[in-house]
């Protein structure tokens, strides 16, 4: 098997899908975004696009049409700095409009260089280094899950 390939065997569901194509295409949504709002952090948000683009396409479940659905899987970004990937995946997923992509960086958007929990898909604002998220993830573990 080679890297990137799954074994549709053992991964029932897993469905097959060309990962270096939609990493590409994000990549090139990264560098203009980064462009477009003259931001820093080019080389964190590049260098996440291959693992967000996996557990968004085929990992976590989640519901395109109601992106603040309670069973969601919840993803933080620990390393905030990398914003606009995540951004540019959940464009993808359209849980974020091409017109709330396009503020990124602009004084007054929602879309700022690191990520804020007040839009939806987001679920912590994160981005200082060093620090550890584990606790915000596990307070946010469902109830049901716990037991």
């Amino acid at each position: 098997m080679l890297y990137g390939e799954v074994d549709e065997e053992s991964r029932p569901g897993f469905e097959r899908v060309n990962w270096q194509s939609i990493a590409s295409e994000l990549r090139a949504q990264v560098v203009e975004l980064s462009h477009q709002a003259k931001a820093a952090h080019l080389a964190s948000s590049l260098s996440c696009v291959d693992i967000l683009a996996v557990l968004y396409e085929s990992v976590m479940n989640l519901k395109e049409d109601d992106p603040g659905w309670s069973e969601r899987d919840r993803f933080i970004l620990s390393k905030g700095h990398a914003a606009a990937a995540l951004y540019a995946v959940l464009a993808r997923k359209n849980i974020l409009t091409d017109v709330q992509l396009d503020s990124y960086g602009q004084e007054g958007s929602l879309l700022e260089e690191h990520p804020s929990p007040r839009l939806v898909g987001i679920e912590a604002a994160t981005g200082s280094l060093g620090r550890l998220y584990a606790g915000t993830g596990c307070g946010q573990t469902p109830h049901s899950a716990l037991h």
